[in-house]
């Protein structure tokens, strides 16, 4: 087709006005594999304020707001072209300069790729703002490249209390459907929810396991500590210092099952937000096919049959693929289960060892504010990694709890 040329006024200077956009509505456009819109829903076309011929064929940045950063798109690209699905918050420009503010969920298609965006609402959404603001101003201060701002805005992110931009982006598009939902006063899709209590509960053990990790990195020099210190008794210590050997070997075992904890705990956090974000993506898709079915009104190339054929087909699934997605969530969970098991008995084995030393210590009769200093560290340590092991403990029954009441309420909507 032949691409017609923009009027003069299409490039206004920006504004602080804001088009009309409900939270209860929602839009979607779509694109081909370079981003040049393909079609899209009539709310799209409004808000906008662009008429149909102005925006099919153009490229999707025509809407692009300089109050956008730079590296929030190259993520976008980066994920969409490696063929996963992406959500984030951005600012659009209006044809006569005002803007609007969209959460934005980009998945990949036959042949290009589809967005649905809703209007933000949630509590997270004004946070999201400010760090924008910075970073923009950041962007075009320094020139920094696409990939190194893109690094720092991840860093902005995990200052939000996220660990990477799957936890960020899958917790996002829950609130936002959440704040939607209250502001509808309706109920929120039910796995959603079920899968949002999940992740939340998963973010609270990463942050534990980080703390017993860390405490564990903490007091890596102690039990070498410990031996040498039984060494300069000489023949007197020589009992303490086959303790503090043993202690040493058990610690070093410790630190070896450390890193299985850590790891078990980031594919647990990993596979739950994976679920959240392709559950939240499905009912955000299943609504958007309803909302079509009820426009006139659609533009561009293909037909309204092709459009709603892509969002069914992208619902069906999105939502298998949340509902495949359970089970890997059960297995992680019961994975970290072993580990904090593995963890507990190894910890026992180091009070007992730690109690033999003190005692053997005791025979010596050598005062040495060293060794009881050393001793009362292996003692706090270890209090500190059984309280982070029952609540880890307690953390992972609920979301056991939570995972099976999400595949109860699959197996509910599938009967």
């Amino acid at each position: 087709m032949t691409v017609p040329s923009l009027p003069v006024h299409a490039s206004a200077p920006l504004t602080s006005n804001e088009p009309e956009f409900h939270v209860s509505e929602l839009f979607f456009s779509r694109t081909d594999p370079a981003g040049l819109m393909q079609s899209g829903n009539s709310v799209f076309q409004r808000v906008s304020e662009y008429a149909w011929d102005e925006l099919i064929g153009r490229p999707h940045k025509l809407v692009r707001h300089p109050g956008t950063p730079r590296a929030v798109f190259y993520i976008l690209w980066q994920t969409i072209k490696a063929g996963r699905p992406v959500g984030a918050y951005v600012r659009n420009k209006t044809r006569s300069g005002g803007f609007y503010w969209v959460f934005a969920v980009v998945t990949p298609i036959r042949n290009g790729y589809l967005s649905v965006r809703l209007k933000p609402s949630s509590a997270l959404s004004p946070e999201v703002e400010a760090i924008y603001e910075a970073h923009a101003a950041m962007e075009q201060s320094t020139r920094c490249a696409p990939s190194e701002s893109a690094a720092k805005l991840l860093e902005a992110v995990r200052s939000l209390g996220f660990e990477d931009y799957g936890a960020f982006s899958a917790a996002a598009l829950a609130r936002e459907l959440k704040a939607r939902a209250d502001a509808m006063d309706r109920p929120m899709d039910m796995l959603t929810e079920t899968l949002q209590s999940v992740a939340e509960l998963t973010a609270q053990v990463l942050r534990r396991a980080d703390e017993v990790h860390t405490s564990s990195v903490d007091l890596k020099h102690a039990p070498m500590n410990f031996s040498l210190e039984a060494a300069r008794a000489g023949s007197a210590g020589a009992a303490t210092e086959v303790v503090a050997s043993n202690y040493h070997m058990l610690a070093k075992e410790l630190n070896e099952i450390l890193t299985g904890f850590v790891v078990a705990a980031n594919a647990l956090s990993e596979s739950v937000n994976n679920s959240l974000f392709l559950a939240g993506t499905a009912a955000l898709q299943r609504e958007m096919n309803a909302v079509f079915e009820q426009e006139e009104e659609v533009g561009g190339a293909g037909s309204r049959a092709e459009d709603m054929r892509v969002l069914e087909d992208q619902q069906r699934s999105y939502s298998e693929l949340a509902q495949a997605s359970l089970p890997q969530v059960i297995r992680a969970k019961s994975a970290f289960a072993r580990s904090c098991l593995a963890m507990g008995r190894l910890v026992s084995a180091l009070e007992v060892t730690r109690v033999m030393g003190k005692v053997e210590w005791a025979k010596v009769g050598v005062a040495s504010l060293h060794m009881n200093s050393l001793l009362d560290q292996f003692a706090e340590f270890q209090s500190g990694v059984r309280v982070g092991l029952r609540e880890l403990e307690g953390l992972n029954r609920r979301i056991g709890e939570y995972a099976d009441a999400a595949v109860r309420s699959v197996i509910k909507n599938a009967a």
